[in-house]
């Protein structure tokens, strides 16, 4: 066995581990559907803790789901315009209708 498939054994092994972890985290939170990214990275996290393996990314091969992280872009807060005292006799963007 060369140097490669022995890394790719490894590599392999440790993927298991974290899908059957987060499969764990997944099920002891309920089964709740939409925060797999979550569970898989905190159940990277647990095996990484314990076995002491550092992980490394790794280009995604087409047909591979992406276990990576991506951080959300920060979006500012919209401005909020300041509003205009009932009675100001100021237009409104939406006329009022008064009759029918």
């Amino acid at each position: 066995m060369n140097e490669n498939e022995k890394k790719t054994e490894a590599e392999a092994d440790h993927i298991e581990k974290v899908r059957r972890r987060a499969y764990a985290i997944w099920m002891d939170e309920g089964q709740v559907h939409g925060r797999d990214h979550e569970h898989w990275h905190q159940a990277e996290s647990e095996i990484t803790a314990e076995t002491g393996a550092p992980t490394e990314a790794k280009p995604v091969e087409s047909g591979e789901a992406d276990t990576r992280r991506i951080p959300e872009p920060e979006v500012p807060e919209p401005e909020k315009s300041p509003k205009a005292p009932i009675g100001s006799g100021k237009i409104t963007e939406t006329p009022l209708r008064t009759g029918p």
